[in-house]
C-alpha cells in the first residue's frame, strides 16, 4: 500500500487495510502516517469497517414474488 492510494477511488481499503493489519506499506514506513489527514484518523483508532458486525443473508429468491407481482408470499418475515 503506498500513500498516494490514500488518495483514491481505493482509499477506504488502503486505509482500512494498514490499521487492521490485513496489508503493509509498500516500504518499512507507514503509509498512512505520511498523510496529516489519515495520519490524525489512524493514531485517534478511527475505523469504517466492523469486523464483529453481524451480517444478514441475503435470499433473493424470497424478492422474486413481490416483484413480479406474482402475489406470493411476503419477502418481509412478519409482513402478513
Amino acid at each position: 500500500m503506498t500513500e498516494e492510494e490514500l488518495v483514491g477511488n481505493h482509499w477506504l481499503l488502503s486505509y482500512e487495510a494498514r490499521l487492521k493489519g490485513w496489508l503493509p506499506s509498500r516500504n518499512t514506513v507507514n503509509h498512512v502516517l505520511l498523510n496529516p489527514f489519515f495520519a490524525h484518523l489512524f493514531n485517534s483508532g478511527v475505523s469504517f469497517y466492523d469486523t464483529n458486525a453481524l451480517t444478514l443473508s441475503f435470499q433473493p429468491h424470497q424478492l422474486i414474488p413481490a416483484i413480479a407481482g406474482g402475489g406470493g408470499p411476503s419477502p418481509i418475515p412478519g409482513d402478513t
